[in-house]
């Protein structure tokens, strides 16, 4: 089976702040309630999901320097175990 990959312009980080400024913005323009309320906590996710990703990849970059051991996790793996631990 085939991959297929995206290509986009912009970094997944990069992606990810530009839904919580809307969300946040979106939030803002709404009365007090639950619709407000779950925007704020979609640009609250996307904010740790940002984080976590920076996490992972100065992981990821750091297991890659050490003698490139085979059981080093991935990105993917890492990104995991940190949304776990953060109880997301």
């Amino acid at each position: 089976m085939q991959v297929r990959q995206i290509t986009h312009g912009v970094s997944f980080e990069d992606r990810v702040a530009h839904e919580a400024e809307r969300a946040r913005a979106q939030a803002r323009t709404m009365p007090p309630g639950k619709g407000r309320d779950a925007l704020t906590e979609r640009a609250r996710q996307a904010e740790t999901v940002a984080q976590i990703s920076e996490i992972a990849a100065t992981h990821h970059l750091q297991s890659e320097g050490d003698d490139n051991r085979d059981d080093s996790p991935s990105r993917r793996q890492t990104c995991a175990i940190l949304l776990s631990a953060s109880g997301r």
